[in-house]
């Protein structure tokens, strides 16, 4: 059994600030690359390989509006990681399955990512669409941004009002964020459009100096499972919030209405995601190793016995299988739950059709 053959499964790495979830994913993709064909590949290097951008923030990742990439195969000294991504991708070095990722972090978020190495990569939509995710943010009152956190251009400025205080926000979490709301997500985000990311339309539609009112999307239902203050400073009136909530959750559109419903504005400067499905950073409050899995470094991920270690620990297999099986219940008691509001309405509809003709 080759090396790369033994590396199945899902794993989740630590994120750092500065990068994107594709430049890790590509990033691993190299050095998967490395044990196919150790000769033609060497080990990715994360000093060069993997550079880290001063701003975090996508625009300046972006290629020009009808720009195409170049790639090459070579990987040149302090080349972006995402430049490659196609050409390793497609590479017949790299078996089919390759890899995938449960859903993307911002360069400015750090924490959780889930990713699936071949055959893991058919385990992926059970953390897509049903895990319940918690994140831990920090915002600051005071202004808005575009983009809803520090990473964008200042919008608005706003005094703020003696009525910010701990009480106030704690009990405007629990009246406003908790349980099914709906939310707006912000302009700038990875929501596909016509199949491309609207981050990506709007600044298309920027740089033609034409409106973006077309495309602000439009609300949606999310769960906050639960959600506490954890620390706030009257003295820079900056907060720090606990969120457990459904896949699809903006937090930085949490941050920004919590700053509106109190009166004042408010964006995110910082955002990590402590838990997702079973993995959880070891340092949370509610690590407890029975129970979950730990995180691998950005290092880790060039580190074949670690790799191969942590794919076959088959504590954490079992963990996973677990945790899929209850996602299962969840789905299939959903659906009965929607085929139950169905027949319900139906059934209203029916009444009202009959009361009408009796009329």
């Amino acid at each position: 059994m080759s090396k790369v053959s033994k590396l199945q499964g899902l794993i989740a790495v630590d994120k750092p600030i500065g990068y994107t979830s594709n430049d890790i994913v590509t990033f691993l993709r190299l050095f998967m690359a490395h044990l196919v064909k150790p000769n033609k590949y060497s080990i990715p290097n994360r000093d060069t390989d993997l550079v880290q951008i001063d701003d975090p923030s996508h625009s300046s990742k972006q290629t020009k509006p009808g720009q195409k990439k170049k790639y090459q195969h070579k990987w040149p000294q302090g080349a972006k990681a995402g430049t490659f991504i196609h050409f390793l991708y497609n590479s017949s070095i790299l078996i089919r399955e390759g890899l995938g990722q449960a859903g993307t972090l911002d360069p400015l978020a750090t924490g959780v990512m889930v990713i699936g190495l071949q055959k893991g990569t058919k385990q992926l939509s059970y953390f897509l669409n049903s895990s319940k995710k918690t994140y831990v943010a920090t915002g600051k009152f005071g202004s808005s941004t575009d983009t809803y956190d520090s990473t964008g251009s200042v919008t608005q400025v706003s005094p703020i009002l003696s009525t910010v205080t701990e009480e106030a926000i704690r009990d405007c979490l629990k009246k406003y964020f908790t349980g099914e709301i709906m939310q707006k997500p912000p302009l700038y985000s990875a929501l596909k459009v016509n199949g491309r990311k609207l981050c990506d339309l709007v600044r298309e539609c920027e740089s033609k100096g034409e409106s973006t009112d077309h495309l602000i999307p439009q609300e949606r239902l999310i769960t906050i499972y639960s959600i506490s203050l954890e620390n706030y400073s009257c003295e820079d009136q900056t907060f720090v919030i606990r969120v457990e909530c459904s896949s699809g959750t903006y937090i930085r559109s949490i941050v920004n209405d919590l700053g509106v419903k109190m009166g004042t504005l408010a964006h995110m400067t910082q955002l990590r995601r402590v838990s997702q499905g079973p993995f959880r950073i070891p340092e949370d409050k509610d690590f407890n190793e029975d129970t979950c899995i730990p995180l691998l470094t950005v290092d880790d991920l060039i580190n074949y016995e670690k790799m191969d270690e942590f794919c076959n620990n088959q504590k954490y297999i079992r963990l996973i299988n677990e945790y899929i099986e209850s996602v299962k219940a969840e789905i299939e008691a959903s659906k009965q739950n929607v085929e139950k509001a169905g027949q319900k309405r139906q059934r209203e509809e029916d009444n009202e059709d009959e009361e009408q003709a009796e009329k």
